[in-house]
């Protein structure tokens, strides 16, 4: 017996519990990397921020990795801008800050 729970199975994200942890495992590639490292690195705080941001630049940073994007009037993707985290930090607040720094 492994001790793991399994609550999520999805594509992109496995969900399960190991020994009274939780954990969340992500898989990406070089499309979604970027994008998942600033949102799942960030404090929930400066997710928040950030996707406040975008909105009111008109746009939406996806936290499925897909990363920072142009959307229609009904809210559907037209574009992805940008799925590079430091690019990503540049549009939205005009300087990279260092991860500590990100809350």
């Amino acid at each position: 017996k492994s001790g793991a729970k399994r609550f999520l199975n999805g594509d992109l994200v496995k969900r399960f519990q190991f020994k009274g942890i939780s954990i969340d495992l992500y898989l990406a590639d070089e499309t979604t990397f970027g994008t998942l490292t600033l949102i799942r690195t960030g404090s929930k705080e400066h997710n928040i921020k950030l996707t406040k941001i975008a909105r009111l630049k008109g746009l939406k940073l996806l936290a499925s990795g897909k990363g920072l994007c142009q959307v229609d009037d009904k809210d559907n993707v037209i574009k992805i801008i940008n799925v590079n985290e430091d690019e990503i930090l540049s549009i939205l607040l005009n300087r990279i800050p260092n991860p500590k720094d990100r809350d």
